[in-house]
Formats: structure tokens, C-alpha cells, sequence
């Protein structure tokens, strides 16, 4: 291999997932099967993928639009903000609206299943059996495949192989490439873009050398999963939203990921099935959320009080005892205080006031008792807390 290709395309894309690199350099042989192997196809090549991907970073498309997002990608389907908010935010409803009956869709649901995927975003029912026919793998009925290494980049090369696009990216046809992948003009603009960044990378004189298709596995290896980049911020801000909608509490729709947000997450995900109960925004759990139906916490659990949840919950248990703790020991404190003033025990605090000097007992008394004081105070807030995640589903 006369260059380097993972950093080739680090270069290309300075923002890429480490993940998708990695999967590509690795199965870099299907590239040099379907004839990408020049610097010119090269570049028409990873200039589309860059373009489909967001630069390398996804592997499936992104179907959170917002009303306003919609009316602008499909104009013909959504001639109105009205006629789109229905959809919005929605990808699986989404999915349905704009790609069933057609790209060889013919089941309920064939639209989701078969949305934009791999790193040229194959998308429909028909393009999914064309790999199929070619690979011998069943991605019809696993459809996942293709939204992971190294079904992603082979699904590309065959699309890109089968319908000639290197005749097009040696006459440097950037629209006919754009034509020949999206089926109109779509993303032109960037592809432009991208493809100006890639001439830097695989200039004219640059030599091309990919590695040749690894020997052949004793037995059926199954694709090693592509780790999820973390989300962008459009997708978290679109799952806050949703998450309200659906009666929960992100704390306001601004994109990050904090902990009222997190929270959030995992008690949709308590209250859902089948889910893995954390924190994190995953492929299941954006399904899920499309399909959910506004959350009904029952009155039991969303009126309990502060004694109830300290039998249920072990963080309130341990703040009810710090507080027990603490007011004693405010108390006591207290008592000692009062002796010192007014009975011989202030002999007993003599040896202590010696040993600091001129600081007076009763301030180190007082002291005492503002520790006490903020012990309570920050466990009680704890134990608000503990009740709220109790009665919000956060804890279960």
C-alpha cells in the first residue's frame, strides 16, 4: 500500500467518525474490486460519500426534521409547514410518507427498514435485494447490515459499480455523478465542495495503492458494529422536544446533553419495554420514542411521599438517617452550649480552650452546629431529589 488511506481521509474529513474510517480502510478491497482505485475516481467517489454521510459521520440517514427543515428537502410532499408538522421529528412515520410505494417498497413499514444507509445512503427495498443478489447476504431481511461494516461500504461500490459512475467520474461529470447517485441535483453544492477538499488529497499525480481482500475466514464472521458517534446536537435537541411532548422532563430543548436530559432518557426508557435502562441515545431507543404514547405515571407513584420513597429507594434511606444524624448532633450541640453557660460541665471544654487559646468555646460549638446545619440542609435536598426521581420514573 503505497499511501495511507486512513489518512487520507482524516484529511479529507477533518470531523469524521474514527469508526467509519477504520471500517473503510479495513474492507479498502472493495474499493479496488469495483475499479475506484485512480485519483480521480477517488475523489468523485468520497466526494458523494462525504456529501451522504455529513462527512463521514453517519451511516444511516437522519430523519429528525423539523416542519420547517421538511418543506425545504421535499417541497413537493410538504408544500406547507402545516401539511409537514404531522411528520416532524417523527423519522419511522417519516420514513413511510416519503419512500412506501415506491424504490421497491411494497409492505407496511418497508420505508424505515429500508432507509438511506451504508456510506451512499442505499435506500429502498429494490437497492437492498441488489446487494443481496451480488453478496449472497440476506440484508433484505437484515436490513441493519448495510448501517454497519462492512455491508456499508460494499452496498456503495455495488451501486457505484453496477450503474458505471466511474465512466462519469473519469469525464470529471461531478453533476453526472450527483445525477447518477442521488437521482437529481440534490447536495450538488457540497459535493463541489468536498471534491475540491479531495483534489488536495489524491491530486492527479498521486499514486493509489489499496490493500488486496483479506484471506478468507475459517467461518462466518459477523460484522463488527460501527460505535455510534455522539449525538448531534439538532438529534438531541429534536429527542428533548419529543421527551416533553411525551410528558417528561429534559430541562428545555438547547441540544445538550445534561443531567435533567439524561434523566429524562432513562425513565422513558424504565418505562418502556425492552429497552436497556440508561441514559444514552441509541438506534432502539429513537425508534421507540417515534411510536410512544404520551406517559401515564400512576397516582401512587407520582404522590409518594418523602417516607414512602426512603423505604424504596436506598439513597433517600441514607439521607433520612443523615438527617436524623445531623439534628441530633445539632441538639446535642445545642445542650452542650447551654451547659457551658450554665453549669460546672465548662471545666471539661477547659483543657480544649487552653490548647487553642483565646477562642471562646461556644464559637467551636457553633461551628459544630453549622456543620450539622449544613448536613441537614444539603440531605434534605438529597432526599428531594431521590423523592422527585422516584416519582418521575427516573428511579425505579
Amino acid at each position: 500500500m503505497t499511501r495511507n488511506l486512513a489518512a487520507d481521509l482524516a484529511r479529507l474529513a477533518p470531523n469524521a467518525s474514527k469508526a467509519i474510517i477504520t471500517g473503510i480502510v479495513a474492507n479498502q478491497h472493495f474499493l479496488d474490486e469495483a475499479d475506484i482505485n485512480t485519483p480521480i475516481r477517488l475523489r468523485q467517489f468520497f466526494a458523494r460519500v462525504c456529501v451522504e454521510t455529513g462527512g463521514l459521520r453517519l451511516l444511516e440517514e437522519d430523519l429528525f426534521y423539523s416542519a420547517e427543515r421538511l418543506v425545504k428537502v421535499w417541497p413537493k410532499r410538504f408544500p406547507t409547514v402545516a401539511s409537514a408538522k404531522p411528520y416532524a421529528r417523527k423519522p419511522a412515520i417519516l420514513a413511510e410518507k416519503v419512500y412506501g410505494g415506491r424504490l421497491g417498497n411494497n409492505k407496511p413499514g418497508d420505508g424505515w427498514a429500508f432507509r438511506g444507509s451504508g456510506i451512499l445512503q442505499t435506500t429502498g427495498r429494490e437497492n437492498f435485494q441488489e446487494v443481496e443478489n451480488d453478496t449472497g447476504v440476506p440484508v433484505v431481511s437484515q436490513p441493519d447490515l448495510l448501517r454497519t461494516f462492512p455491508g456499508a461500504l460494499k452496498a456503495a461500490t455495488i451501486y457505484w459499480k453496477n450503474r458505471n459512475i466511474n465512466a462519469r467520474a473519469d469525464r470529471n461529470d461531478t453533476t453526472g455523478v450527483c445525477k447518477a447517485v442521488n437521482g437529481g441535483s440534490t447536495g450538488l453544492a457540497d459535493q463541489r465542495a468536498w471534491l475540491a477538499k479531495a483534489e488536495k488529497v489524491w491530486p492527479d499525480s498521486a499514486p493509489v495503492g489499496l490493500m488486496s481482500a483479506p484471506a478468507a475466514a475459517p467461518g462466518p464472521v459477523d460484522p463488527a458494529p460501527v460505535v455510534p458517534d455522539p449525538p448531534t446536537k439538532e438529534t438531541v435537541e429534536a429527542v428533548q422536544k419529543r421527551l416533553a411532548d411525551l410528558g417528561y422532563n429534559p430541562g428545555g430543548a438547547d441540544g445538550k446533553m445534561g443531567p435533567l436530559t439524561r434523566g429524562a432518557i432513562l425513565s422513558f426508557k424504565n418505562d418502556a419495554d425492552g429497552l436497556t435502562p440508561n441514559d444514552t441515545i441509541d438506534e432502539a431507543f429513537l425508534t421507540a420514542l417515534v411510536t410512544a404514547l404520551p406517559r401515564k405515571m400512576s397516582p401512587d407513584r407520582a404522590n409518594a411521599t418523602v417516607g414512602e420513597v426512603a423505604s424504596k429507594v436506598p439513597e433517600a434511606r441514607v439521607h433520612w438517617w443523615t438527617r436524623l444524624g445531623a439534628g441530633v448532633g445539632g441538639v446535642g450541640a445545642g445542650g452542650v452550649g447551654l451547659l457551658d453557660q450554665a453549669t460546672p460541665a465548662v471545666g471539661y471544654l477547659a483543657p480544649i480552650k487552653d490548647f487553642i487559646g483565646d477562642v471562646p468555646g461556644w464559637v467551636w460549638i457553633c461551628a459544630f452546629v453549622g456543620v450539622c446545619a449544613v448536613l441537614y440542609l444539603g440531605s434534605q435536598y438529597g432526599a428531594k431529589k431521590a423523592t422527585e426521581a422516584f416519582q418521575n420514573g427516573e428511579r425505579r
